[in-house]
């Protein structure tokens, strides 16, 4: 997902995105999260509500059609999907699940 700054430049998650080239990762992605904090280990798991004012940007990607990209976040920025995306599964089983 990426982002276009008020500045013109690109934020972008899951690829190296500059003026001139586009290198898109090989792989999956489930959620991300961007805090403008260090977190304990213990909590990077954990996202309740009411959500914290230190995260900036939460994308769940459980959109399950078209390119939008929601921000939980209130106020926070939305993304495109760009490229040959793949939707597969659900979010039944998560790796913060397992204890890890």
């Amino acid at each position: 997902t990426h982002h276009q700054a008020m500045g013109g430049g690109l934020f972008t998650i899951g690829a190296y995105h500059d003026s001139n080239e586009y290198w898109p990762m090989l792989g999956s992605t489930d959620e991300v999260r961007i805090w403008n904090t260090a977190l304990q280990a213990s909590s990077l798991c954990t996202v309740n509500a009411p959500l914290p004012p230190s995260l900036l940007g939460y994308w769940k990607f459980d959109e399950h059609e078209g390119a939008d990209v929601r921000n939980e976040v209130v106020g926070g920025s939305d993304g495109v999907l760009v490229g040959d995306i793949i939707r597969v599964g659900d979010d039944a089983a998560s790796q913060c699940s397992t204890g890890r």
